[in-house]
């Protein structure tokens, strides 16, 4: 199959990839590393410091500022059905580019809200779909695509861009508020959004098959001496999209992973409003939120490693476990007056 999802015609010579060296796939784990910093960071991250400037100076209140990120995970569920039969078909690149063209103008255009309908429109519609055709749901298909046994690791490795994005754009964010003002911080964050992206969608890849490699960047020398096994199970082993819907193992996976999103979510966007509320500073709200990213982003390698070499579903036992103590600590906390 071709980038495009086209068979070659027989005796047609495969492209190679456009960067020499290493196995490509490591190139798109990078690749996969920005994208999600940029569409996280866009959907969720840099929202938080906007909410006290924008809601103070448009007359909201924080449950009118935060309805967009509510519609917006409705915008997300509905895309990913639509999402992952694309990259399977046509790889991630021609999606990258719509959503980008989506994403950035959005952005831009958020410095000129004035109504709430207009916000609800733009965050909560456009930026939504256009960080859906650029984030998880695209690039953790393309990964799983060129790695099988390292798959876990891949993915967790690049996943780390979510939580980066934690560590450096809401600080980065709230700096640019603070020196010019929200509406001129948004449209430099549209810019740089359009920065990144730029590498990223022109590095994107479909399939390792594409270009006459392997999985994981075996050989053909390690194929033939019987590695590829693994890829070759995985493959037989695998469920279509029409299959995986009649199952109720895949309804439970999306409830699980739903909760957790929500989870997060209103950490990401409630954390810096809720601090300055207590008295800190805006910076050093922000400044907590990208202290907690550190763990989290500085794990990921291990959760990944351990993916690949145990059963998945004792570690997400593990991590829903430490995940609601957490919350719980944090409501305990509130509730004594110790945050």
């Amino acid at each position: 199959m071709s980038e495009s999802g086209i068979d070659r015609p027989p005796g047609t010579v495969r492209p190679r990839p456009p960067l020499p060296g290493a196995y490509y796939g490591y190139y798109l784990i990078a690749v996969a590393f920005v994208a999600q910093f940029v569409a996280v960071g866009a959907m969720g991250y840099v929202t938080g410091p906007f909410m006290a400037p924008m809601a103070a100076e448009l007359d909201w209140s924080r449950g009118e500022f935060t309805l967009p990120r509510t519609i917006g995970q409705f915008i997300m569920a509905c895309m990913g059905f639509l999402i992952g039969a694309k990259v399977d078909q046509y790889g991630g690149r021609p999606l990258m580019l719509i959503g980008t063209i989506v994403l950035v103008p959005s952005l831009f255009l958020t410095s000129f809200v004035t109504e709430l309908w207009q916000w609800i429109l733009i965050n909560g519609l456009m930026v939504s779909i256009g960080a859906a055709m650029i984030g998880n749901l695209v690039v953790n298909v393309t990964l799983a695509k060129w790695f099988v046994r390292l798959r876990g690791r891949a993915v967790a490795v690049a996943s780390m861009g979510v939580s980066f994005s934690g560590v450096l754009l809401v600080p980065v964010t709230t700096g640019l508020i603070e020196a010019f003002g929200w509406q001129t911080a948004w449209q430099l964050l549209a810019g740089g959004a359009l920065i990144l992206m730029i590498p990223v969608i022109s590095l994107m890849r479909r399939a390792p098959e594409d270009f006459g490699l392997h999985p994981d960047g075996l050989s053909e020398e390690q194929i033939a001496a019987g590695e590829g096994a693994y890829a070759t199970e995985d493959f037989v082993t695998s469920l279509t999209r029409a299959q995986a819907l009649q199952t109720w193992v895949f309804y439970l996976i999306v409830l699980a992973f739903g909760l957790f999103v929500i989870n997060m979510g209103v950490m990401i966007l409630q954390t810096v409003p809720y601090m300055t509320d207590a008295g800190y500073t805006a910076m050093t709200a922000a400044m907590m939120i990208s202290l907690a990213s550190i763990p989290s982003m500085l794990t990921k390698p291990v959760w990944g490693m351990m993916i690949d070499k145990f059963d998945a579903q004792p570690l997400a036992a593990i991590g829903a476990a430490l995940t609601g103590a957490s919350l719980l600590l944090i409501v305990f906390a509130v509730q004594s007056g110790q945050l």
